[in-house]
Parts: C-alpha cells; structure tokens; sequence
C-alpha cells in the first residue's frame, strides 16, 4: 500500500518546530493540481461523478466547482467574447451549436491564457452539458451483448428460460425486472453492470415485468445474430500522464457552447 488514509503533512516544513505543521486540505485537491505526498509528486487529472457532484454540493469549500464564481471568472474576459464565439463556431462546422469536450476544454484553456483550471472547466462543462441518452436504441444495446456473449461463449440461454419458467407461478411469461437480474447474475451472465441495467430497462413493460423469452431469445447470439454495429468508441480525454497508459474518460460528452456564451457575455446567435 502507498498510502493508508492518514493526513499528509506539507513539503519543506522543518521536522521539529514550535509551531503546528501544516496539512494537504481537501479543497486543494482539485483537477488540474500537483500535489507532493511524501516527495511523490501527483498531477489530478480527472475525478468520479460521486466527487464532482460532492463538490458542487459544497461549493462553499471548493470554490473551482462554484458555477457562480467560475462565470464571473469568464466576464472579466469579455475582451475576447467576439473571438471565443468565432473559434468555436469554426470548430462547429456542422451548426449544431455544440462542441465535444476535448474540443471545448482546449479552446477555453487558449483562449483564457491559463487562467481558468481544469476543474474549472469541468464545472462549466457539466453545466452546460449536452443531455445525453439515458437508454440508447435497443438493438444497440444488443449488438453490445452479443459481442461479450459471444467472447466469452455463453450459450445457456435455455437454461435462463427454464429457470424463469419455474418461478413464473402464475404463466404470465412475464416476470419482475428485479427477479431476471437476479436470475442472469447467478447463472454469471457475461454483461457488465451498465449493459444489463439498460437492457432489462428497453425490454421491460409500464409494469417493470419483461417477456423473458422474448428478452433471452434477443440475447442468443447464435440463434438470432444481428447484424455488427460500429459503436462509437468512448472519447478520451488527453492528458500529459496516463494512468497505465489508459487516458482519463471525459467527464462530459458535449457541450453547448452558444448556451454559456449567451449566459457570460450576452451573445447572440
């Protein structure tokens, strides 16, 4: 273990001295800062939904994640409100008033002269985020399916079925969404957590009840292929430092930059 969860004293503080030593504060952990533990020197590059979403909650502690103070930041460069709107319109050749964030995060950072960090970036990012799709099409999601199912040669759909069968009491062919999660996560159904969730969410009726022949039937890759869909790969932030060699994900997809241009400098369209 590196680190157990201990307080980290401060660089270059003597060893024996009158005064208290000083402490890494939790609100100098931040996106975009260096912190030296123990002679280590650490560069944050990005942080959870759980960690973001507690400092926004507590912007009083960690003012970078205070949209308010962060906007403000932005109207002291009113100077370069005509060229912020000109560059992001040239990166938006499509007119969709939005841009991705790799695209966003590097005209902010050029455009503001390092004035603005990348937590600071992020917090005007997940403001003006652009929603995205809770619950993608559904032979998406299958496609998806069928690939893990298919790499790790699970075929015991039949089995599945069996076992719904003899909990459905009542013929119904339909059972609670909650009972067929419980069914695939014992028989160790190969999908991952969020691929699941979002099929048993396409399949299942008003009632939360899914047909589970109808839902195991979609999931035989051998019995009913579909055709191989390009998923878009998942956007990767750039970063200097890469976490065994794996860039950090972005924390927001796209962003609508012509809302947060209005919002700071009055710009119209």
């Amino acid at each position: 273990m590196f680190l157990k969860r201990v307080r980290v004293k401060k660089p270059g503080q003597e060893v024996f001295k009158s005064e208290f030593s000083e402490y890494i504060k939790a609100e100098e952990l931040y996106v975009g800062a260096k912190v030296n533990v123990n002679g280590y020197l650490f560069f944050l590059v990005n942080a959870d939904e759980y960690t973001l979403n507690y400092m926004e909650r507590n912007s009083d502690k960690f003012p970078l994640s205070n949209i308010e103070f962060v906007i403000q930041k932005l109207k002291e460069e009113e100077c370069k409100s005509r060229e912020l709107k000109q560059v992001f319109t040239a990166a938006d050749c499509m007119h969709t008033k939005m841009v991705d964030f790799n695209t966003f995060r590097e005209i902010m950072m050029n455009l503001t002269v390092g004035k603005l960090t990348d937590q600071e970036v992020i917090t005007i990012a997940r403001r003006y985020r652009v929603p995205e799709d809770p619950c993608p099409h559904r032979n998406v999601l299958v496609a998806q399916a069928h690939e893990q199912l298919k790499k790790n040669a699970f075929e015991n759909f039949e089995r599945l079925i069996a076992m719904c069968v003899y909990e459905d009491r009542e013929k119904k062919k339909v059972l609670p969404s909650k009972d067929i999660k419980r069914l695939c996560k014992s028989s160790r159904l190969p999908l991952n957590e969020d691929l699941l969730g979002s099929l048993l969410s396409g399949f299942e009726d008003s009632e939360k009840q899914i047909n589970y022949e109808s839902f195991f039937c979609a999931l035989n890759w051998r019995v009913n292929p579909v055709p191989e869909l390009e998923v878009a790969s998942y956007i990767k932030e750039r970063c200097e430092d890469e976490w065994l060699g794996m860039p950090s994900p972005i924390p927001v997809k796209y962003i609508y930059y012509l809302n947060l241009l209005k919002d700071v400098f009055g710009v119209d369209e």
